[in-house]
């Protein structure tokens, strides 16, 4: 099980934006459920450009992410292991205190700051995927610019 949470921490698969076909989760899924979060992550398409169309990085974080490691799951499985310590320790508040720190520090971690984090990397990456399609996108008009008046 750590192996697997451990794997949910290293950047998916789906951020390799030049082949959105080898998106994937960060856990070995059978291919149905893998096809059904495929359908889920968001691709978009520049308008203005037929030939090369730049892909996008979804920005939320948790369309990359399988069942077991959404909020809810993050939530109920935080809350189960604070409510199990309680009743184990009979309500005892230091064993129950012991517990809840780090899972809450577990909570900000994983629904807080790496949250915030990849929406700051998916729109920088995609900012510069935009960047780099207009530019391309130039440099093709300039040629084909060049191309009339040298034929003119």
């Amino acid at each position: 099980m750590l192996l697997a949470a451990q794997r949910c921490l290293v950047k998916p698969h789906s951020l390799r934006h030049e082949q959105p076909s080898l998106r994937r989760s960060c856990t070995a899924a059978a291919p149905a459920a893998r096809l059904r979060r495929a359908r889920r992550v968001r691709v978009h398409a520049a308008a203005d450009d037929d030939s090369e169309q730049p892909y996008q990085l979804d920005s939320n974080v948790w369309t990359h992410k399988p069942a077991w490691c959404q909020p809810w799951s993050i939530l109920a499985t935080g809350s189960t292991v604070v409510a199990g310590v309680w009743a184990v320790s009979s309500g005892s508040p230091g064993w129950t205190a012991a517990a809840a720190l780090p899972v809450a520090a577990w909570w900000w971690l994983f629904l807080g700051i790496y949250p915030q984090q990849f929406r700051q990397y998916a729109e920088g990456l995609n900012a510069q995927q935009q960047q780099l399609m207009r530019q391309r996108r130039q440099q093709q008009l300039e040629e084909q610019r060049r191309r009339q008046q040298q034929a003119g």
